[in-house]
C-alpha cells in the first residue's frame, strides 16, 4: 500500500506525471489506432488532480476565449435597455396582440414533413389539427382548423377514442403514453398511425 501511495504522490500526481502515464489513465485519442496522447485530457487531469494544478478547467480545455462573452452580453443588454427606454407603448396595439395570442395561441397545427398513411376521411381533420379542444376558424376567418374533439372522432368514429385534454368522445382515453402500440396492435394501420399522432399531440 505504501508503494502505491508513493507512486501516486511522487510519480503520477506531479508535474509531467499525467503525460508520462497517459495510456494507463486513458488520456489518449480513442479514434487513433496508435493511441496518441490527448493534450486536452492531460491538461484537465493536471489542472484538476495534481497538487500544482490551479483548477482552471476552461484554460485546460482552451475555452477561455470562446466563453469570454459575459462582458459583451452585458453591454448588449444595456444597449437594448437604452434603446427601449424612449419607446412609447401603443396600449391599443398591445391589447390587440394579447387578444390575438389568447385566441390563436393553441394553433400548433400538426404538419409532418412525411405524413403517415391515414384514413381518407380522417386526413383533412388530423393533418393540420390544433391543440385547442374545439374547432375554430383560422386567422383568415375562412378555413376551419379542427380541434382535439374532432381529431378523436376521426380516428375510428365517434365514441371510440377521446383525448385526455379533450371534452368529448368517450371510449379509450388517449394520453401521452396510452394506448400503447401493443394495445392497438389489432387495429388497422390507419388507426394506429392516428393514435401515434394523437399521443404526441397530447404531449403539447
Amino acid at each position: 500500500f505504501s508503494e502505491l501511495c508513493n507512486f501516486w504522490r511522487y510519480e503520477l500526481l506531479v508535474e509531467g506525471g499525467p503525460n508520462e502515464y497517459y495510456r494507463q489513465l486513458g488520456l489518449f485519442d480513442i479514434t487513433d489506432a496508435n493511441e496518441k496522447v490527448d493534450p486536452l485530457a492531460v491538461n484537465v487531469f493536471h489542472k484538476c488532480l495534481t497538487p500544482t494544478g490551479d483548477g482552471g478547467i476552461l484554460a485546460a480545455l482552451e475555452l477561455q476565449q470562446q466563453l469570454a462573452f459575459q462582458e459583451r452580453l452585458d453591454q448588449k443588454y444595456e444597449d437594448l435597455e437604452d434603446k427601449m427606454a424612449g419607446r412609447v407603448i401603443d396600449v391599443a396595439k398591445f391589447e390587440l396582440l394579447l387578444s390575438q395570442a389568447e385566441t390563436y395561441g393553441g394553433l400548433f397545427t400538426l404538419n409532418p414533413d412525411d405524413p403517415l398513411p391515414l384514413g381518407s376521411s380522417a386526413v383533412e381533420i388530423i393533418i393540420g389539427s390544433s391543440v385547442d379542444i374545439d374547432d375554430q376558424f383560422s386567422p383568415d376567418g375562412k378555413s376551419v382548423i379542427f380541434g382535439l374533439n374532432s381529431f378523436a372522432a376521426a380516428i375510428a368514429g365517434h365514441g371510440l377514442y377521446s383525448f385526455d385534454h379533450g371534452t368529448s368522445g368517450g371510449g379509450t382515453r388517449i394520453t401521452t403514453t396510452r394506448p400503447t402500440d401493443a394495445e392497438i396492435a389489432g387495429e388497422s394501420l390507419q388507426v394506429r398511425n392516428s393514435i401515434y399522432y394523437a399521443r404526441r399531440k397530447e404531449r403539447l
